[in-house]
């Protein structure tokens, strides 16, 4: 009997913590699970194994037979539709997963339950030195990407490999990222105030009118230092 390992990671490093120890183990390689006939189908074509004619059952059979481990990435995709297949690859073979978070089911999540979980001990100074050094960037520019993805570290290494062929440090954007634009709060801040003055006048409230003034003023200070400052530091 196999062991399941699992690994909790939405940096990349799990990833390619994946594809390291298949260097020195080898095995079979699933990017990704779904669906999960049609990927052991192919997984079992690509190791000349013939698949026309059979079931999900003979599917599970072959990976029995197989004698090397399992590799899993993006195994938050897992369904319960596929824990047949987990526990044919676990009958002799050990079994790696790497997810970004635990899949949901009632039958997937009890191998993580009973599995052996390997965590992963990386510290962000590490990964900037990695960055900073293969692409030869300097040490704010590679904080500054590392940001820009949101501490995923093959987002990190696209933006410093593409502020390395030239462009613009401002201008980098990474897809696998949300980002919160902090300009239309600006905008609504400036709105509240204003609108605030204008009933304060209309009413004669003076300490309305003096408390929006103030925090207005506030409001154009900031505006000023971050278009300013924040930019030439980008």
């Amino acid at each position: 009997m196999g062991t399941f390992y699992f690994i909790i990671d939405n940096s990349g490093l799990g990833e390619r913590y994946l594809k390291s120890i298949m260097k020195n183990r080898f095995g079979v390689y699933i990017d990704n699970p779904t669906p999960p006939s049609t990927c052991i189908k192919q997984v079992l074509k690509n190791l000349n194994v013939e698949t026309k004619g059979l079931n999900i059952y003979d599917f599970a059979e072959e990976l029995k037979s197989l004698n090397q481990p399992f590799y899993i990435n993006h195994a938050e995709k897992l369904t319960d539709s596929f824990a047949i297949f987990v526990q044919a690859m676990l009958e002799k073979n050990d079994v790696f997963i790497c997810c970004t978070s635990l899949p949901t089911g009632k039958i997937i999540p009890n191998f993580f339950k009973h599995g052996k979980e390997i965590k992963l001990s990386y510290q962000k100074e590490k990964i900037l030195k990695y960055i900073a050094k293969k692409y030869k960037i300097l040490p704010d520019e590679a904080n500054h990407v590392y940001t820009l993805a949101c501490g995923n570290l093959n987002g990190a290494e696209e933006l410093a490999r593409r502020l390395s062929d030239g462009e613009p440090l401002h201008s980098l954007r990474y897809d696998g990222a949300n980002y919160v634009s902090i300009i239309p709060i600006l905008l609504g801040f400036g709105f509240i105030f204003i609108m605030l003055r204008f009933i304060a006048l209309g009413l004669n409230d003076e300490d309305t009118y003096i408390f929006a003034g103030s925090m207005g003023a506030i409001f154009f200070l900031f505006r000023f230092i971050y278009y300013q400052y924040f930019r030439k530091i980008i």
